[in-house]
């Protein structure tokens, strides 16, 4: 005699069987959405780098400004080399170590400001910026730079302009030890020292080592 499960059962495998398909069917439709949202992420940014490249190309321009941007790192890539770009600017991004020897190889930046993000550019990615020619203005905001990775600096020949901002309630890259890489900056003519990282009497012992620079100092809020 044929024993069949019992109707309990039967309904257990069945509902069991449905909550799977059910649970897989909703991942597949969540990937697929996924997807074409990156998708039209990926379109949106490169026209918008083909109108930023127009405006470049035709002189209408010297300036790009990244904010809240996603894929940064190939966008920049798209403008990988251009001398016509003078300024830069990367606010909340998720520029990253990758992408950003493509800023640094642009041959006639003269400013350049870097703003936290979701990979803030540390002391490794920094290297890619020694030795630039034409940098005149950097302003590092909440990036990951520590106190060594600041010794770059004294490679920016023209370098007059400086801003180092980081909050205080954050994880510390930077303390009173830079003070060891900022006292040989001596072509610097403005220096912002935020966020209340440095002690106010190293602030004012570089002050004494850089008679010739402007060194200010902001609070974090």
């Amino acid at each position: 005699m044929i024993k069949y499960p019992k109707k309990s059962v039967l309904i257990a495998v069945v509902a069991i069987v449905g909550i799977v398909w059910l649970g897989t069917g909703l991942y597949v439709t969540n990937q697929r959405r996924i997807e074409a949202e990156e998708t039209a992420i990926r379109t949106r940014n490169s026209v918008w780098v083909t109108e930023q490249k127009s405006l470049l190309a035709s002189g209408e321009r010297s300036s790009i400004y990244f904010y809240s941007t996603s894929h940064t790192d190939e966008m920049v890539a798209m403008f990988a080399g251009m001398p016509e770009i003078k300024k830069l600017g990367f606010e909340l991004t998720d520029l990253s170590n990758t992408g950003f020897p493509h800023v640094a190889n642009l041959p006639n930046l003269t400013e350049l400001m870097l703003y936290g993000g979701r990979h803030p550019i540390d002391s490794k990615g920094f290297e890619a910026l020694r030795g630039h020619p034409s940098l005149e203005k950097l302003e590092l905001i909440n990036t990951h730079v520590t106190d060594h990775g600041l010794e770059l600096l004294k490679t920016l020949p023209k370098l007059i302009e400086l801003e180092l901002y980081r909050d205080s309630f954050r994880e510390r890259f930077l303390t009173d030890a830079a003070k060891v890489q900022l006292r040989d900056l001596r072509a610097l003519r403005k220096l912002t020292i935020a966020g209340g990282w440095m002690s106010e009497s190293t602030i004012n012992e570089l002050r004494e080592e850089l008679p010739n620079c402007a060194i200010g100092t902001v609070s974090s809020q």
